[in-house]
C-alpha cells in the first residue's frame, strides 16, 4: 500500500533488479542488467513480421539463437529501453482457443510479445518479460491463458531485455480455457478492513515493506481463508503509486500453501519470507493474473513466518477500491489435505 522512504526505495531497486523479480515496491522502477551475448549460430525463427516463420499444427517446439539477428521490434512489458534482436513466429488460430506461450528454459532474459493479425506498435495483443512461474533461471517469459480467435493470424516475437541475446528455446500449446469469476465476498470471509486509498494516501495500515515504519497485517493459519480486500492505482506527489497489501502469516510446519486470487483489475500476488526483512524484500514465488478471471499460485514453504503480498500489476488506471478476493489454502493442517477446489472454485464452476 504506501509510504516509501528515499532510502528504502533504493533498497528495493536494487533487490529487484538483483533478484529477477517484478517490484514490490508501490511506485514503478525500472530494472537495470548486463547483457550477456551469446554468437549467433544461424537458427531462429523468421527475421520480420514479413518473413515470419510460420507454425503449422500445436503443440510447437522450437530452439533458435537471436545473436545474429536484428533489433526489430520493442514493446514495454513493463520494462523499456530494449536493443535486443527478435525473431518472429506467425500461427492463424484455426479455431477459438487458449495457448501459452514461453521460452522457459532459453539461456538469456527474453521477452514475449504478441500481435493480432498486424503490427501494432505500443499496443500488442499480449506480452510479457519476467514470469516467475518458469521454472529454473529468472528473466524469462511465459504468456499463459491466451485467447485466440479462430481465423486470426498472431504475430509472436521472441526478444530479449536491455540488449541480451543467445540461445532460446520456444514452446507453444494449447491449454484449457482460464475460468471466469466475479470477486464477490463470501459469507465468513476475512475482511481487510483498510480504508479506501486516495490521492496522496498515506498507508499505515497493512502497506509492509512499502510503509514506514513497515506494517503488516497478521492473518490466522488455516486450512482455507478467503480474504475479501481492495486496491487500485493513485498519484502520490509527482509519481504514480499502487496500493499493495502485505499479510503476514506463521506456519508452524513446512507447508504446500495454494493461492487463488479473483480480481477486478489485473493482479500481482505471492510469497515473500518474512524472516529475511524489509532490507532488499523479493519475492518468493508470484504471479499475475488478469481482472475476472481465476489464477493460482502453488508454493512449498517452510515453518515460519510469511508474507503473502497482493497488488495490481501495474501502475495501470485501476481506481482505489478495486475489489479482490484472495484464498489462502493450506497454512493450517485439514482434514482433506488433497482437496483443490474450494471455497472460491466452487463458486464458479
Amino acid at each position: 500500500m504506501k509510504l516509501v522512504t528515499t532510502v528504502l526505495v533504493l533498497l528495493l531497486a536494487v533487490a529487484v533488479a538483483a533478484l529477477a523479480t517484478v517490484p514490490v515496491t508501490n511506485v514503478y522502477e525500472e530494472k537495470k542488467l548486463t547483457p550477456h551475448p551469446a554468437p549467433g549460430d544461424g537458427r531462429e525463427g523468421g527475421e520480420t513480421i514479413a518473413t515470419a516463420w510460420a507454425i503449422l499444427s500445436l503443440p510447437y517446439d522450437d530452439t533458435g539463437d537471436t545473436s545474429d539477428n536484428i533489433d526489430d521490434y520493442d514493446e514495454v512489458c513493463p520494462y523499456t529501453g530494449s536493443t535486443s534482436p527478435d525473431v518472429v513466429y506467425v500461427y492463424t488460430a484455426p479455431y477459438d482457443m487458449t495457448v501459452d506461450i514461453h521460452t522457459c528454459n532459453s539461456l538469456y532474459d527474453t521477452k514475449l510479445y504478441v500481435y493480432e493479425n498486424m503490427y501494432t506498435p505500443g499496443t500488442p495483443y499480449a506480452c510479457n518479460d519476467d514470469n516467475a512461474s518458469c521454472p529454473g533461471p529468472a528473466y524469462r517469459s511465459w504468456i499463459e491463458g491466451l485467447y485466440l480467435t479462430g481465423g486470426n493470424n498472431y504475430y509472436i516475437v521472441v526478444d530479449g531485455y536491455g540488449g541480451d541475446a543467445g540461445p532460446y528455446e520456444f514452446h507453444m500449446y494449447e491449454v484449457m480455457p482460464p475460468i471466469p469469476c466475479t470477486p464477490l465476498c463470501p459469507s465468513g470471509a476475512f475482511h481487510e478492513g483498510e480504508p479506501t486509498c486516495y490521492p496522496d494516501y498515506d498507508d499505515v495500515y497493512n502497506g509492509g515493506c512499502n510503509s514506514t515504519p513497515p506494517v503488516f497485517q497478521t492473518i490466522p493459519a488455516a486450512a482455507v481463508l478467503t480474504i475479501c480486500g481492495e486496491s487500485g492505482v493513485f498519484p502520490f506527489g509527482t509519481s504514480t503509486y499502487r496500493d499493495t497489501d502485505w499479510y503476514e502469516v506463521t506456519l508452524t510446519e513446512d507447508r504446500q500453501v495454494t493461492l487463488t486470487m479473483c480480481s477486478s483489475f489485473p493482479s500481482l500476488f505471492g510469497f515473500l519470507d518474512a524472516s529475511l526483512g524489509c532490507g532488499a524484500p523479493v519475492f518468493y514465488a508470484y504471479t499475475t493474473g488478469d481482472a475476472f478471471f481465476l489464477k493460482e499460485l502453488s508454493a512449498f514453504l517452510t515453518a515460519g513466518p510469511w508474507w503473502i503480498f497482493v497488488s495490481t500489476a501495474d501502475w495501470g488506471n485501476y481506481p482505489c477500491g478495486s475489489e479482490y478476493v484472495l484464498e489462502v489454502e493450506g497454512t493450517a493442517y485439514s482434514p482433506v489435505e488433497d482437496a483443490t477446489w474450494t471455497t472460491i472454485k466452487a463458486l464458479y464452476r
